[in-house]
């Protein structure tokens, strides 16, 4: 016969609270050990400059050219396109997607991507040549940063800039005055065409440089066509500082006939022209001229001798009754993202 005394009961009662307890100390000590292999493969502990910048000019010109109403409304303002389905950007209404927010978020994402490469390379010392390759390489960031805050500045007005990219440290940055980044803006390009100039000869970045592949030439000429455009905005406000910012624009060298700035696109998702990837999400975006202008060519676009009338009737009936645009000839995937100056 099995009997069980009051003793033995309250005992076993105690041992079993006891290893309770002490299951949550163990499961702690256990998880908070730090195991030789307790670490993320594919996390980066530290990114090289040039992968930066690749990353940057990447998302950056992809920002500028992009025509997705969820990202950049900036086709739909001007009336470029605009939409047979969620029809609320094409009559400015941007409210719901928060598109706003979208543009001002990804600039200052790829602004703090071309921070971080000009610290990792602004210290870089050798010989006298390749500081002044370094030196056009600096050049060349800071350009691409003017290109943003200039964006930034016309589409928003006063945005954070001097105190910009503070992150923790900082975070409520004062809003700087439009005119007076525009200023600095002009500055900032004239220092830059300067560099530029003085080591044309020198070199800059390789093939990570997805617009120009590093020819300094053509970045100095991208520079003073920025500059002439920063200057002729200001041409209703400020006419003797536009004129004058202008005549030094034009005396540095500005793009000529068949050059531009563009970024290649290989072709495969996601790294496929901007327009391609609207117009494959079957969203409905129709170009405004096949409802108020039928005519002239598509040569541009890689369509040849395709009229637009004939062109943009074709659009229209396939995106609003089949669904399926006209993909073919629109856009392709490898078709480059031109920055309109």
């Amino acid at each position: 016969m099995f009997v069980v005394t009051w003793d033995r009961y309250y005992s076993d009662v105690i041992k079993m609270k006891n290893i309770y307890l002490l299951i949550p100390v163990l499961g702690v000590l256990v998880s908070s050990c730090e195991l030789p292999d307790n670490v993320n493969p594919k996390a980066a502990t530290s990114v090289p400059a040039e992968t930066l910048l690749t990353n940057a000019l990447r998302d950056g010109l992809n920002l500028i050219d992009n025509m997705s109403q969820n990202t950049n409304v900036s086709r739909m303002m001007c009336q470029y396109i605009a939409m047979t389905q969620y029809t609320d950007p094409s009559r400015y209404d941007f409210s719901d997607r928060m598109s706003n927010d979208a543009y001002w978020d990804n600039s200052y994402l790829v602004l703090r991507d071309l921070k971080e490469v000009k610290t990792l390379i602004r210290d870089l010392r050798r010989d006298e040549s390749f500081n002044r390759m370094n030196a056009n390489r600096m050049a060349i960031v800071d350009i691409m940063e003017v290109l943003l805050y200039h964006n930034l500045v016309d589409i928003f007005g006063n945005v954070p800039y001097t105190e910009a990219l503070g992150g923790f440290d900082n975070k409520t940055p004062a809003y700087d005055d439009q005119a007076a980044i525009y200023a600095d803006l002009q500055v900032r390009l004239s220092a830059d065409i300067a560099t530029l100039t003085a080591g044309a000869d020198d070199g800059s970045w390789g093939p990570e440089d997805l617009v120009y592949g590093g020819d300094v030439a053509m970045w100095l000429k991208f520079a003073a066509t920025l500059k002439a455009r920063l200057g002729m905005r200001l041409a209703d406000v400020n006419p003797s500082m536009a004129q004058s910012e202008l005549t030094a624009a034009i005396n540095a060298g500005m793009l000529a006939a068949g050059e531009s700035m563009q970024l290649h696109w290989i072709g495969i998702t996601p790294h496929t022209n901007t327009i391609y990837c609207g117009q494959d999400g079957g969203t409905g975006r129709c170009p405004l001229a096949c409802l108020l202008y039928p005519g002239g060519y598509l040569d541009r676009v890689g369509c040849g001798e395709v009229g637009l009338f004939w062109y943009s009737l074709w659009f229209c009936y396939s995106t609003l009754f089949i669904n399926q645009p006209f993909q073919r000839c629109y856009a392709r995937a490898r078709f480059p993202g031109y920055i309109r100056m």
